[in-house]
């Protein structure tokens, strides 16, 4: 299971950052960074807040991690098509497909 510790560490790499990077944008030491992202400290609740502003997450992804897709990959696709599509657009797929599937 994914920890905070390790959400933390993943979203630092993808930011690009050091640990030292990461431990100057948030003035503590990058021991206390390195405590965090391998389980042995937790983020103070102080800490939280400058820590999603850095790293661009919320809280709650920070917390819990990124919520998981209510639907498959290809599903997903074809709705973020069909979101993309003017409304009218969108409601013409929608009575095409209802058509297709009632057959």
């Amino acid at each position: 299971m994914e920890t905070m510790g390790d959400r933390i560490k993943k979203l630092r790499e993808r930011a690009n950052m050091t640990q030292e990077e990461l431990a100057k944008e948030l003035n503590t030491s990058s021991k206390y960074v390195s405590s965090i992202e391998c389980n042995r400290r937790s983020a103070g609740v102080m800490l939280l807040p400058r820590l999603c502003e850095v790293l661009k997450v919320s809280e709650s992804v920070l917390r819990f991690g990124a919520p998981k897709p209510l639907h498959s990959e290809p599903v997903q696709k074809v709705i973020d098509m069909l979101e993309s599509l003017p409304e009218l657009a969108q409601w013409e797929c929608y009575i095409d497909l209802r058509k297709a599937l009632e057959k």
